[in-house]
């Protein structure tokens, strides 16, 4: 698998050379996306390439062994900011602003990349979303926490 990774970098190269085009190898990575079980390495010989184990891409971070672990605590973290925000605000606007500002500083975080990343992490990784959404419309909606969930699921941006 090496030598066919090598081979292949060789080929990029002779491309960018003939079309005169330059890679800036120090924000060049690569990721080798295996199971948790298996933890093979390659050596890429051609070039200074780094190894990582996640990056970022179009804002969805990706880990190595595809849990989304990294991105659901970067998208909880900005929930949790966010939120904050809200619940300071609720006493000074009224139930539509704060819907307004719901659907622009919470929910673009959850439905961005929704089917690449909610589909495949796991129940308790996406619970902690919901539980985060659901204080989020509680404190809009001025509910109780121990409130039934039904009346919440009708809340939607519109």
């Amino acid at each position: 698998m090496e030598t066919v990774v090598n081979n292949e970098l060789v080929y990029v190269l002779e491309y960018c050379a003939v079309n005169k085009l330059s890679i800036n190898f120090k924000k060049t990575n690569y990721m080798l996306i295996t199971s948790p079980r298996k933890n093979p390495s390659i050596s890429i010989t051609t070039c200074d390439i780094e190894c990582t184990k996640q990056i970022k891409y179009l804002g969805v971070f990706i880990d190595n062994h595809l849990k989304w672990e990294p991105h659901i605590k970067h998208i909880n973290n900005k929930l949790t900011k966010n939120i904050g925000i809200l619940n300071k605000l609720r006493f000074y606007t009224s139930v539509d602003t704060l819907k307004q500002l719901c659907c622009t500083l919470v929910f673009p975080y959850i439905n961005y990349a929704l089917l690449s990343c909610w589909g495949t992490a796991s129940q308790s990784q996406i619970q902690k979303i919901r539980t985060k959404q659901n204080k989020c419309i509680r404190s809009i909606l001025y509910s109780h926490t121990r409130e039934c969930h039904s009346p919440l699921q009708t809340f939607r941006c519109t």
